[in-house]
C-alpha cells in the first residue's frame, strides 16, 4: 500500500508505511473488525512485571517524636504511617511518593497528597490530622517505602494504555484487569469496550483529511502525536508546536487531545510561565500541558524547559510551604501557536529549536464555512477516533521506538531554515558593516523583500528578520553585533534601526 493512500484505510494495516511494512518489531496489525467478532480478553494476564514489594516494617521508631497533634487519642504519626503503608500499595517514581488509587498511582506532592491522606484515612482519625501531623506522617511514609519504579517496568507500563475497565496491551490487542503491579499514574476517561465497538468517526475523518490538506504524512504525524499522548511513554524527547494562522484547526486538535486525556491529568501553563515559581510542580502527576498560545516574548530559563522535554532529566520545583522537590517530568508539552519568534526555529544552532515537533496547519477555514458545534460532534466520536486513529498511531510508533514520521515537519523546519540562508545572503551581499554605519530597519527589510521577490523566494516576516540582525554577529565572521536604536534621522526620516550597518547604494 502506498504511504499516501487514505487514512481511512490504514488502521485495518496500522499504517502501511513502506518503511514500517517491513520492520521486525512491528508485530501483525491489529485488524478493526476484531471485536464484534472476538470478545474481550477479561483476566488473562499474558505479562507478569515483577511485584512490587511490599516487606512490612514492624520495627518501632528509635527516635519517636512527639506528635504536633497533642489530643490523648491520636496516634503517633509513625503507627498511623504504618497503618497506610500496610493498607495501601505505594512506591517511589523518580524520588516522588505515589500511592495506588484502584487503577493508577496518585503522587503525593504537597497539596493533593494532604487531600488523599485526608481521605484514604479511617474516619476515626480524621478528625486529628492537620499540616503539621499530615508532615510528619509524610515523612515516615517516604522512610517506609523503599519500592521503587525501575525504568524497565515504566517503559513496559507505557507500551499499555490504561482505560477505566483495564489496561490494553497495544502490541498483543489484549486488554487485562487493572493491577498495582503495572505502574500508571493516570487514566484514560473511557473504556476500552466502548472505543473498540465504535462506528469510525465520520466527522473526524472529513475534518482532518480537511486540515491536513489531504496529506497521508500529516494524518500519520498527527495520529501519532494523538496516540503518544495517550500513552505514558515519553522517550521522543520533543515538544509540539502546531503552527498556522488562525481558524486552521488548530484549537480542535489540542481540545480533541484534552478531551481524550481528561481533566484530571491535563495542564494549561503558557510556556513563559512554565519555570515559575510554584508553576513547574504543577506538571507532577500530569500527562500533558497543553497551552494555546505562544508570545513574542524571550523565553526564560531556557535549560530548564530542555529538561522538561527531556524525559529523563531531574528538574527541580518549589513548592508552596513545603521543600524544594525534584522529579522526571513526564507531561508531554503541546502549544499552539501563528508565531515562532520566541523558538528560534530558523537558527539550525538553537538547541531547542532541534527539540522541536512543529505541526503545520496551513488550510483556513472562512468565517463562513466555521461550524460552532464541529468540536462537540468530534468530542461525541472521540472513543471512535482512539480506536480507528490514536491507537493504530501509537502502534506505528512502537514499531518505529517512539520515532515520529517527521516528513511533514521536517519540510517546514527546513523551509524556515531556507528562509534564514536567503536572508543571510542578502545582507552578505547587499549591506557594508563597519562602526559608524546605521540603517533604519524599514530600508533594510524593504530591500530584502524586493531581493527576494527577484530570486522568487519565500521571505521571512519582518519580526524574524529584525531578530536575525539583532543576532548577525553569530552568524557572520568578524562583525561587531549591530546595536539598535529605537529613533535616529537619516535621508530626513526619524525612525528606529541598527547601528553597524548600512545598506548599499
Amino acid at each position: 500500500m502506498n504511504k499516501h493512500d487514505e487514512i481511512k484505510t490504514l488502521p485495518k494495516a496500522v499504517y502501511v508505511h513502506p518503511k514500517c511494512a517491513t520492520h521486525p518489531n512491528i508485530p501483525k496489525p491489529v485488524e478493526t473488525t476484531v471485536i464484534p467478532s472476538r470478545p474481550l480478553q477479561k483476566a488473562v494476564i499474558v505479562h507478569e512485571p515483577q511485584p512490587i514489594k511490599t516487606d512490612l516494617l514492624n520495627s518501632e521508631p528509635q527516635d519517636a517524636v512527639p506528635t504536633s497533634n497533642s489530643h490523648p487519642n491520636a496516634i503517633h504519626a509513625y503507627h498511623f504511617a504504618l497503618q497506610l503503608f500496610n493498607a495501601h500499595p505505594f512506591i517511589k517514581i523518580h524520588s516522588v511518593l505515589h500511592i495506588y488509587q484502584g487503577s493508577y498511582y496518585v503522587p503525593l506532592t504537597t497539596g493533593k497528597g494532604d487531600q488523599i491522606i485526608r481521605l484514604v484515612s479511617p474516619i476515626e482519625l480524621r478528625t486529628y490530622l492537620n499540616a503539621n501531623y499530615i508532615k510528619d506522617m509524610f515523612a515516615w511514609l517516604y522512610t517506609l517505602v523503599t519500592n521503587l519504579a525501575s525504568d524497565q517496568q515504566l517503559y513496559f507500563s507505557s507500551l499499555h494504555l490504561n482505560f477505566s475497565d483495564g489496561y490494553y496491551d497495544v502490541i498483543k490487542d489484549k486488554l487485562h484487569p487493572h493491577s498495582h503491579t503495572m505502574i500508571f499514574t493516570s487514566v484514560l476517561p473511557f473504556t476500552y469496550e466502548e472505543c473498540a465497538r465504535s462506528a469510525k468517526p465520520a466527522d473526524f475523518e472529513h475534518w482532518i483529511n480537511r486540515s491536513t490538506k489531504g496529506s497521508a504524512d500529516l494524518k500519520i504525524l498527527l495520529a501519532q502525536v494523538m496516540g503518544y499522548f495517550l500513552c505514558e511513554n515519553r522517550s521522543a524527547k520533543c515538544m509540539f508546536i502546531l503552527y498556522g494562522a488562525s481558524n486552521t484547526g488548530k484549537s480542535v486538535f489540542l481540545n480533541l487531545l484534552k478531551a481524550a486525556l481528561g481533566p484530571d491529568f491535563v495542564k494549561s501553563i503558557s510556556l513563559h510561565n512554565i519555570t515559575a515559581n510554584f508553576r513547574t510542580v504543577e506538571l507532577v502527576g500530569a500527562k500533558a500541558n497543553i497551552f494555546a498560545e505562544l508570545d513574542h516574548r524571550k523565553l526564560p530559563n531556557i535549560d530548564t524547559i530542555k529538561a522538561l522535554i527531556g524525559g529523563t532529566d531531574q528538574v527541580n520545583a518549589d513548592v508552596k510551604n513545603g521543600k524544594p522537590i525534584e522529579f522526571i517530568n513526564k507531561a508531554a508539552l503541546l502549544f499552539s501557536t501563528n508565531t515562532l519568534d520566541c523558538l528560534g526555529v530558523a537558527d539550525p544552532g538553537n538547541a531547542l529549536a532541534n527539540r522541536l515537533l512543529i505541526i503545520p496547519f496551513n488550510e483556513v477555514v472562512p468565517p463562513s464555512e466555521i461550524d460552532p458545534r464541529l468540536l462537540s460532534r468530534l468530542i461525541e466520536e472521540l472513543p471512535g477516533i482512539l480506536y480507528h486513529f490514536a491507537i493504530p498511531g501509537l502502534h506505528y510508533l512502537i514499531g518505529e521506538n517512539f520515532r515520529f514520521s517527521r516528513n511533514a515537519a521536517t519540510q517546514f523546519k527546513n523551509s524556515q531554515q531556507e528562509k534564514l540562508l536567503h536572508a543571510l545572503s542578502f545582507l552578505k551581499s547587499s549591506c557594508s558593516f563597519e562602526s559608524g554605519l546605521y540603517e533604519h530597519t524599514e530600508i533594510l527589510y524593504n530591500a530584502y523583500i524586493y531581493y527576494a521577490n527577484e530570486k522568487r523566494i519565500a521571505a521571512l516576516t519582518k519580526t524574524e528578520f529584525r531578530k536575525i540582525l539583532c543576532n548577525l554577529h553569530k552568524y557572520i565572521d568578524d562583525i561587531a553585533p549591530l546595536t539598535h536604536s529605537e529613533k535616529f534621522r537619516k535621508n530626513g526620516f526619524n525612525q528606529s534601526g541598527f547601528r553597524g550597518i548600512e545598506l548599499r547604494s
